[in-house]
């Protein structure tokens, strides 16, 4: 029976209308999950770009956050030391301006009195007996005429004898020139130190003969020497000559604490680069600013103009030792020329 039944049974079997029914519903089930699979590729590819430029926004709205917050933080430094700087509390430079001014002129030019240059050459002037009467009177006129200069300007300045006194021009920072007092006593000291008793002019007449072209040529000698003293004098006396009322007033309003130099209504280019100098060095309220200082920029701006300021010196000393060559050659040609054994020779 249990054979009969499963004989029929596989009798009965359409196994091909099975299999292709199988079939057809493994073709629709893979096309089904194929279909979903792309789906859902495509729902995860077009996540992956929402959240591609999502992100992209979020980016670009950070940065934007963060440049604002950069863009207010530079606002309010700048904001703040303008302040200090309307304050007279801070201000990377408070001169820089009223520098162009100081050097337009030159040293020593620009003022109201006469500056050194001008001293030195009246002095030279005189020392070839081109001004005055009892220079070229000489003599008892011209020992007169000392003494009655030096009786007239004591005092001034303060100073008992200014007409002998080297403080005249290089006890102050800037000397007062627009004062005719100060620049008259002044010239007389130059005058003392350089040629104070110059000798009678050689007239034509008298270097006709071989006596007078002796002394004609001799007294070369002793012209250069004081047209090198002058060199010297007139450049130094030049460089406290009052140039700048600029200056002096930038100078007056931002003055530290430390730097207890009278400023006068104008100042000399010695008083400026002393001031520039003090400003700086002894002075802490120049450390703190530099201590506040945002940013490198400030810092290398001082730096700048503290290497400017050092290039300026260093000139003035280049300047210097030039005129000290200048009188320490003209001193051996004075000693060779007065040697004994010349002497003997004459």
């Amino acid at each position: 029976m249990l054979a009969g039944f499963s004989l029929g049974a596989r009798a009965d079997c359409n196994c091909s209308f099975i299999a292709d029914q199988h079939k057809k519903t493994q073709d629709i089930i893979g096309e089904d999950i194929k279909t979903a699979t792309e789906a859902l590729i495509d729902e995860l590819r077009l996540k992956t770009q929402q959240d591609s430029a999502y992100s992209d926004r979020q980016v670009e709205a950070k940065k934007r956050i963060e440049d604002g917050a950069q863009q207010n933080e530079t606002q309010r430094m700048r904001e703040k030391y303008r302040i200090k700087a309307e304050n007279e509390i801070f201000d990377p430079s408070p001169t820089a301006c009223s520098t162009y001014d100081l050097y337009k002129a030159g040293i020593g030019g620009g003022g109201s009195g006469p500056n050194g240059f001008d001293m030195a050459n009246a002095v030279w002037d005189r020392s070839r007996c081109k001004s005055g009467e009892a220079v070229c009177a000489g003599g008892v006129a011209l020992a007169k005429e000392i003494l009655q200069s030096s009786l007239s300007l004591a005092g001034t300045d303060g100073f008992a004898d200014p007409t002998t006194n080297a403080q005249i021009i290089f006890g102050k920072p800037t000397m007062n020139t627009s004062d005719q007092s100060v620049a008259a006593a002044a010239s007389r000291f130059m005058v003392n130190l350089a040629y104070p008793f110059p000798l009678q002019p050689v007239t034509g007449e008298q270097a006709a003969t071989p006596q007078g072209a002796a002394i004609a040529a001799e007294r070369k000698a002793s012209e250069a020497m004081v047209s090198t003293a002058l060199t010297g004098l007139g450049f130094w006396a030049a460089y406290r000559t009052p140039i700048s009322p600029k200056a002096a007033q930038a100078m007056r309003q931002h003055k530290p604490e430390n730097y207890t130099r009278e400023i006068p209504q104008s100042v000399s280019e010695h008083q400026f680069l002393e001031y520039e100098v003090l400003r700086r060095f002894g002075n802490p309220e120049w450390l703190i600013l530099l201590g506040e200082a945002q940013g490198e920029k400030p810092l290398l701006e001082e730096g700048l103009k503290m290497m400017a300021l050092g290039l300026r010196l260093q000139y003035l000393q280049v300047e210097a030792e030039m005129r000290n060559g200048l009188m320490l050659a003209a001193l051996v040609g004075n000693a060779a020329r007065n040697s004994p054994q010349l002497a003997l020779q004459r």
